[in-house]
């Protein structure tokens, strides 16, 4: 009885571990399937390695095999390649999760064995029953399972909203792929009881030398993080400068037509006093139309915003781009100028990069819709280009530009207002058409 009981217990233990697994996939990647096929899917693979583990582990009369581990690591991997998708390299990144999670699970199993091994040994009680087909083990695996299914159960739902961050040090934290490996292998000894008394020692300095990496990482991560806000804070003061310039050339359009009306009227009664009504009309007609070049167009009944797009809406004009732009009522939006000029001019200069890049493209015309509902504002702003699909460079798609330091840095401005305001972005190509749209509650 004591010997089922406990391949029961291991057959919960590998179960907890591959549900969990599974679990912290799903909340980094995006479904590729039903979810009625990925839950059949999801509990088949449950089933079926713990229950190969459990067998394996039976006929073995061994409690860990590192080639088993590595076997189910690339079958779990295998099996998300092809239910989620959202990434490139999925399968590298699959492979990734599930080996730092399964092997991570294994050096924590390792430690604690390891520390009650040797607790058991100084009171003078026996330490091969967490190594042996036992009640201790059992529980033992009870325990962990439970835990597992616990820890999970409260992290891998609120994993989601750091999914881009947790792909980003995937690929930066190479190290600790080695590093857990050859933990992993050293420390497995115990199972084989092929150790000293100066294990728990080595312990130590491998928690010491990972606690080394990983500060060394967060600092880098968090010098890369300063070094990039200040490269997003330097380009709004540029985008900024831009604006103002744009607003400073019209004030003085209008101040120089305000200083010259006292001739233009003199000019015309001149005209006019003489007979001269064509030219007098043809006269007011160029003055029409260098005042309304020169005018603020009410585009959306918001002070701040009509006047960053009019600005804008100018600058591409110029380049004989076409402009087709719908709003709603944006007078109760509750974005901050700073935000305001982040978000439009942020896109559309992507926009009309865009477009300058794609000569070969036909048509030259940029789209642009703000609409509200209820609290959120709704944007939208399409233009042609020469790509087909989007191709990912991390989170954002890889940039034309010469100085790839600022790939993708108005995308980030842009996402960090997004965040502010609990909003999400969307980019997609469809028939040679660029579409971004993106959500937050504004109002």
């Amino acid at each position: 009885m004591t010997e089922l009981f406990y391949y029961i217990c291991d057959f919960l233990c590998s179960a907890a571990k591959i549900g969990t697994g599974f679990g912290l996939v799903a909340a980094f990647l995006e479904p590729a399937c039903g979810e009625r096929t990925e839950r059949l899917v999801v509990a088949l693979s449950v089933v079926g390695i713990a229950a190969l583990n459990a067998w394996n582990n039976y006929l073995a009369s061994g409690l860990f095999s590192n080639s088993m581990l590595f076997l189910y690591i690339l079958f779990m991997a295998l099996v998300s390649s092809r239910l989620y998708r959202g990434r490139k390299s999925i399968f590298l990144y699959a492979f990734a999760i599930w080996f730092l999670f399964l092997v991570g699970l294994t050096l924590a199993d390792s430690f604690v064995l390891t520390f009650l091994y040797f607790a058991f040994q100084y009171f003078s009680m026996d330490p091969n029953v967490w190594l042996s087909v036992s009640l201790y083990r059992a529980f033992y695996l009870l325990l962990w399972s439970v835990l597992i299914l616990a820890v999970g159960r409260y992290f891998c739902p609120r994993m989601k909203r750091y999914k881009n961050e947790v792909f980003d040090y995937l690929k930066k934290i190479w190290i600790l792929y080695p590093l857990f490996l050859c933990g992993m292998i050293y420390f497995q000894r115990i199972y084989l009881r092929e150790f000293s008394y100066q294990m728990m020692d080595r312990w130590w300095l491998f928690l010491l030398a990972l606690i080394l990496v990983m500060s060394g990482y967060v600092f880098s991560r968090v010098r890369s993080e300063e070094i990039e806000k200040m490269r997003l804070m330097q380009q709004r003061v540029d985008q900024l400068g831009s604006y103002y310039r744009t607003l400073s050339h019209t004030y003085e359009e209008k101040a120089v037509l305000l200083h010259d009306l006292r001739n233009h009227m003199r000019a015309l009664r001149e005209l006019l006093q003489s007979g001269l009504t064509k030219e007098a009309v043809a006269y007011l007609d160029q003055m029409e139309g260098v005042i309304r070049e020169s005018g603020r167009r009410n585009l959306t009944n918001h002070d701040i915003l009509d006047l960053i797009l009019n600005a804008k809406l100018q600058e591409v004009r110029e380049e004989g781009v076409e402009v087709y732009f719908e709003s709603d009522d944006m007078k109760e939006l509750q974005l901050n100028p700073m935000e305001i000029c982040t978000v439009f001019c942020n896109l559309l200069d992507n926009g009309m990069e865009a477009i300058r890049r794609n000569r070969e493209v036909k048509g030259r015309w940029i789209r642009l819709f703000c609409e509200r509902k209820d609290k959120l504002l709704i944007l939208s702003i399409s233009n042609p280009t020469d790509e087909k699909t989007l191709k990912y460079d991390g989170e954002f798609p890889v940039s034309t530009k010469a100085d790839k330091r600022l790939h993708g840095m108005g995308l980030r401005s842009i996402r960090q207002v997004l965040d502010a305001h609990q909003g999400h972005m969307n980019l997609t190509i469809e028939d040679q058409v660029f579409c971004f749209t993106a959500y937050m509650e504004a109002f």
